[in-house]
């Protein structure tokens, strides 16, 4: 055969694809096994990190405490940090501003509401609340017309 017959031999017949042991469950399975070794890993750091924020938190309590806040190279300085604005009722009601919030709350309520019916309204032909149709067609009713999805995966098992 010369080399032209065998090339167009190859593309009518080519040789079967060769395994790679990349391919085979147990290269899978050390895979997994990898996996298992980072999360413990991870797991691990996770706990040294929350362990060193105690730490240096109970270092700072304690020079603060002792005045040592600062040294040749570091000083610990007290920083606001600050969270989200919160509204005092009472100061409200004072400003005589409390009906016009009152009013503005409950429109959006009312809205809010309107909004969350018209959705729940909109999925009422497609999804069915098992727990409601239960107390309302009685669980042997709903069994009948209940299915119970499912997916499949691939796993490794050891022989």
């Amino acid at each position: 055969m010369t080399p032209r017959e065998e090339s167009l031999d190859l593309i009518n017949n080519p040789l079967p694809e060769e395994v790679e042991d990349k391919f085979l469950p147990t290269y899978a399975a050390s895979i997994g096994v990898e996996i298992s070794r980072l999360e413990g890993d991870i797991d691990a750091l996770k706990s040294s990190l929350s362990d060193l924020y105690n730490e240096r938190k109970r270092i700072i309590e304690r020079a603060v405490k002792g005045g040592f806040v600062e040294d040749a190279r570091f000083r610990i300085v007290k920083k606001q940090v600050f969270g989200d604005r919160i509204c005092d009722p009472k100061k409200l009601k004072e400003q005589k501003l409390w009906g016009a919030y009152e009013t503005a709350y409950i429109g959006k309520v009312k809205t809010d509401s309107e909004v969350s019916l018209q959705k729940k309204l909109a999925a009422l032909e497609t999804t069915i609340l098992v727990g409601l149709a239960d107390k309302v067609f009685g669980k042997g009713t709903v069994d009948l017309c209940s299915q119970i999805p499912f997916t499949e995966r691939w796993e490794i098992e050891k022989k």
